[in-house]
């Protein structure tokens, strides 16, 4: 079993542990964005992982990327780009189990073929049926526990390119902070992939089932390779910084500029400048049908009524939309502005 020198440093903040190559310089906890506080990091000698996929997307287009999608939204506020050190966050090599699972099924099921019985009334004619098929069942669990299930199912469901599969070098971590794996094989087998696996087996069982309809269906099956999978590490620019007091993410797949996910926090004044905006439309609403639901006024004024209160509520909607469009614009205008200071 080869075995390589890293360091590690925790941090004091969050408790998130990343690993480094000793020529590395690690600034920014990507879990939680605050600044690391390294004194004596400790010497880690670890078990080499098999596999390495190293970043497609450099910290140049990371940073362009990143901002194009920080920016967005109708509400995000203006001042959401200077609140944290985002210049400074490094990419990350998150760990991967590469499963290759052979497995061996056994079931058993009641199989009904439909035919016409009395009255001609369908019915089914149930038999005992049974069987055996094999197949291979290939796919990557998350080797971490310290993303939550939102951010782990994106970082699985990035592409496996097993053309851009390396074997592991640190030359390829120079530069990136690495996640160790926390997780066991059995944990990720049985809380990411035993789902999937159990889904796959049932459809590929059922299709082997003679007849028309079926019940009671048992299966049972034994695997191969659960206990050895390939250890792989794979490329995210993890950036995570706080606003009010609340932590907020983003996670983009170091491999595909597309697969952004995140979350941002919305200024809530804006909000309620926009709701007010349409303010008119309401009071224009809610006075026309109290003036209709009086029947001495409609009876009196119908026309007039009828005219007018299409036109206030006409006019208030345009004015409404108006506001909102202008609010909206303003704001936009204001944070492509901080945003020109960084690019």
């Amino acid at each position: 079993m080869v075995r390589i020198n890293l360091r590690e440093v925790r941090c004091k903040n969050c408790g998130g542990t990343v690993q480094y190559s000793p020529k590395t310089v690690i600034l920014v906890c990507n879990y939680c964005g605050s600044h690391f506080e390294i004194e004596d990091p400790i010497e880690k000698e670890v078990e080499k992982p098999d596999s390495i996929i190293p970043f497609s997307i450099t910290k140049e287009e990371y940073h362009k990327l990143f901002l194009e999608w920080f920016i967005q939204g109708d509400y995000t506020p203006n001042d959401i780009l200077t609140c944290f050190d985002w210049q400074n966050v490094t990419g990350i090599y998150l760990p991967f189990y590469s499963f290759s699972i052979k497995y061996n099924i056994d079931w058993s099921a009641k199989s009904g073929n439909f035919y016409t019985g009395y009255k001609n009334r369908r019915e089914v004619e149930w038999d005992p049926s049974g069987g055996r098929v094999s197949g291979k069942f290939c796919d990557k669990g998350i080797a971490t526990d310290f993303l939550d299930h939102r951010f782990a199912d994106f970082c699985e469901k990035t592409e496996f390119r097993e053309n851009k599969l390396k074997p592991f070098k640190l030359e390829y971590t120079l530069g990136f902070s690495i996640e160790p794996f926390k997780c066991s094989t059995e944990n990720v087998f049985e809380n990411r992939l035993k789902y999937d696996l159990n889904k796959r087996v049932r459809l590929k069982t059922v299709s082997d089932i003679p007849g028309d309809t079926y019940k009671d269906l048992k299966f049972s099956y034994d695997t191969e390779n659960i206990k050895d999978p390939e250890k792989v590490y794979m490329p995210f620019w993890i950036t995570s910084y706080k606003y009010k007091d609340k932590i907020y993410k983003c996670i983009i797949d170091g491999q595909d500029s597309k697969r952004i996910k995140g979350d941002k926090p919305s200024d809530n004044f804006r909000k309620w400048k926009v709701r007010f905006g349409c303010l008119p439309l309401l009071l224009s609403i809610i006075i026309f049908f109290i003036i209709v639901l009086s029947p001495e006024i409609l009876d009196k004024y119908e026309d007039t009524i009828t005219n007018v209160g299409f036109w206030a509520i006409f006019t208030s909607f345009i004015l409404g939309i108006f506001a909102r469009v202008i609010i909206i614009y303003i704001a936009k205008k204001r944070r492509k502005k901080i945003l020109e200071k960084f690019m």
